[in-house]
């Protein structure tokens, strides 16, 4: 049993030598092939390395030059000039803005003392006026036809209403003063309405006619 433990033992150191060996080996034959594989890769890109190393000198030496301590102030200064225009723009607007406000503030002021003088306070029943524009003719058979018009801010129908319920018999006569005014804006009317079509002319002379009768 010895003798075999030893020549175990043997045949153990024996191929522990042989592996450590053959592993040398093939580990400095892949050594080789990277060395190698490195070295066709930098020939086949040497354009590149050289132009990565021509930038690492530059970079160099711009740092060790006193070019940086000027940029470094340049850039400084730069960001100063920067914060103070924009500074000097949001305090621009913010005026804008407040007085913007200001006028919206005094609109609104104004409104409301306008409603507050025009309003109506209270519930109670009021009676307010408008104007409402009546006329009323005979025609040829002695038959009364009144008309009465009112504004588009009064609740509809009530043009028809007011003809309906409206006395036309106490219409007080028209003054001397009123019927000269009445004249007066007619005749500026119907001259303002120039034309040169004969068919508007010939309306225009009947309207006028019969306004004269």
């Amino acid at each position: 049993m010895n003798e075999k433990q030893k020549k175990l033992l043997a045949l153990r150191k024996q191929m522990e030598k042989d592996y450590h060996r053959t592993a040398e080996r093939y580990g400095n034959i892949f050594s080789e092939l990277d060395h190698e594989l490195e070295n066709r890769v930098h020939a086949l890109d040497q354009p590149v390395f050289s132009m990565a190393h021509n930038v690492y000198e530059a970079e160099d030496r711009f740092m060790d030059s006193d070019i940086l301590n000027v940029v470094a102030i340049a850039g400084r200064e730069n960001a100063l000039l920067d914060a103070q225009i924009g500074t000097a723009l949001a305090k621009d607007h913010a005026r804008k803005a407040l007085t913007e406000a200001n006028d919206f503030l005094a609109k609104k002021q104004a409104t409301e003392l306008t409603l507050t003088r025009c309003k109506i306070d209270g519930s109670a029943d009021q009676r307010f006026y408008a104007p409402v524009c009546c006329f009323a003719a005979k025609d040829e058979h002695n038959v009364m036809d009144a008309q009465a018009y009112a504004g588009d801010f009064l609740p509809g129908g009530l043009s028809q209403q007011v003809a309906k319920d409206f006395d036309f018999d106490r219409l007080p006569d028209i003054s001397d003063e009123d019927k000269a005014n009445i004249d007066l804006y007619f005749r500026n009317m119907l001259g303002e309405s120039s034309t040169a079509d004969e068919h508007a002319v010939r309306v225009k002379n009947t309207i006028s006619k019969l306004y004269s009768i």
